[in-house]
């Protein structure tokens, strides 16, 4: 990986996301699953067409199954789970449906528990993304037909969990989106950018595109404390309608736009809106 990039000039790091984590832990576990061998590091590819090496920690063998780690490094755009470890076990199991590989979410992983979300209600908190990032990579190591490898009537079960996720999670958006329990597993590229704005924007207008297929039809923006604060304290108006803009006022007022509410109100101290 090109491990840095210039912006305005400045050297920045890259790192990589919680999907390419949970890829990396999964399939070094279900390597050591079937070799009983121990590795240092594993391959895997991402959308973005950068290969990354990845070190394996906390590795622990067994006959029934194998557990392991891969600590989450953002690079120069550190967030609230840069340096965590994302964990993945893999165990061999007896077939309940059609599936050969079924990923799950275990402790530390968000529950999707409102509408709106690339993930359905009730399941785990691993966006579309990253959930084809594990099923590609572990192909590369079960190969197509996962019945020569395992057996037949069998699946390989991979759970992802994080020990300290819930903690982190309160650190994220998850809250304001309704994922409980623990962080999300995420990427669209695999490839953290550093000093982007682009993955705040997307949060933020996948809160506001959450809200609208909930059935609302207008929003009331605030670009933080002091807006949300004096809607709750000064109009007593339902909080399910505000939305923070941060600095991103503009670009949320067009989103808003374009998603089709028909009415926003705008609260928050006058110098953040002249900014």
């Amino acid at each position: 990986m090109e491990e840095y990039v210039y912006i305005e000039g400045k050297k920045y790091r890259r790192g990589y996301t919680t999907g390419s984590c949970a890829t990396g832990a999964s399939k070094a576990a279900t390597y050591m699953l079937l070799t009983k061998k121990s590795i240092d590091t594993v391959n895997i590819d991402t959308p973005k067409g950068i290969p990354l090496t990845l070190n394996v920690f906390n590795i622990d063998i067994n006959d029934d199954y194998v557990e392991c780690s891969i600590e989450k490094d953002g690079g120069d755009d550190i967030d609230a789970t840069h340096t965590m470890h994302i964990h993945a076990r893999a165990e061999i199991i007896n077939r309940e449906d059609n599936e050969d590989i079924v990923v799950c979410g275990g402790v530390g992983i968000g529950v999707v528990t409102k509408k709106g979300l690339s993930v359905e209600v009730g399941k785990p908190a691993i966006n579309p993304t990253p959930m084809k990032m594990i099923h590609s990579e572990l192909r590369k190591v079960v190969g197509e037909d996962i019945s020569k490898v395992i057996g037949k009537n069998k699946s390989l079960k991979i759970t992802i969990f994080a020990p300290k996720g819930e903690d982190v999670a309160k650190k994220t958006f998850n809250p304001r989106l309704g994922i409980v329990g623990g962080i999300s597993i995420i990427g669209t590229t695999g490839i953290v950018e550093p000093m982007s704005d682009e993955g705040w924007k997307k949060s933020l207008s996948i809160e506001l595109q959450m809200k609208r297929e909930q059935g609302l039809d207008k929003i009331i923006l605030v670009p933080g404390n002091h807006g949300e604060q004096f809607i709750r304290e000064n109009l007593g108006l339902d909080m399910k309608y505000v939305i923070r803009t941060s600095n991103f006022i503009g670009y949320m007022l067009k989103e808003a736009q374009r998603m089709g509410y028909k009415k926003i109100l705008m609260a928050g101290h006058i110098g953040k809106f002249i900014k």
